[in-house]
């Protein structure tokens, strides 16, 4: 009984669906998924929102840059829900796919690419939580990682000075996330220039 919505869906023109392609087995026209999500009363589309970014996060392996067509494909997913979700993943927090996402660019080293988001997501994070909210640090902290693996070292040096003076003063000198800041800026000044690790 399976069998029959997969093959009048595709018959339909409604999906496509290739039992051989593990990462893409299904796929939905752009046309029929606007008329999906154009169906969702206005009042359900947050909370849908987050059940899709949910199931994002809950798929997503933790070591992804040895899975790197399954990571691409998730953070083509993440791309494709933020662009119509509005600001739906703010509140009250932001979602943690959008760092999955962003971590995942890290992980894949492109180096460009990860720069151009984190500094979307630092600027959306001062906007809609403040500056001094602890995703808006962890976002220039991922931010610094980028340039620091683009090998624009002064730009990240500064950034991550900066922001681990902002974790200093509103998280303490001892809390967890200002001694890993911490000892990522300590690691990077004796690098004098070379290449590090991200420090989330």
């Amino acid at each position: 009984m399976t069998r029959q919505p997969q093959r009048c869906g595709s018959s339909t023109g409604l999906i496509t669906y290739d039992s051989t392609d593990h990462l893409r087995a299904v796929r939905i026209h752009a046309l029929t998924a606007r008329a999906v999500r154009e169906t969702i009363p206005q009042d359900q589309q947050p909370a849908t929102a987050v059940t899709a970014a949910d199931a994002l996060v809950e798929i997503w392996p933790d070591s992804d840059h040895a899975k790197r067509e399954l990571a691409s494909m998730l953070r083509a997913n993440t791309d494709s829900l933020t662009t119509h979700v509005g600001e739906s993943l703010w509140t009250p927090d932001s979602h943690p796919v959008l760092y999955r996402a962003g971590a995942s660019l890290l992980n894949a080293h492109l180096h460009s690419a990860s720069s151009t988001y984190w500094e979307h997501m630092v600027a959306d994070c001062e906007r809609l939580l403040g500056n001094e909210h602890p995703d808006t640090l962890s976002a220039r902290a991922n931010l610094a990682a980028s340039y620091w693996q683009a090998e624009r070292t002064n730009d990240a040096i500064n950034l991550l000075a900066h922001t681990v003076a902002e974790y200093e003063r509103l998280l303490g000198d001892e809390h967890p996330d200002t001694r890993a800041v911490r000892g990522a800026l300590s690691r990077w000044r004796s690098a004098e220039g070379g290449s590090g690790e991200p420090p989330c």
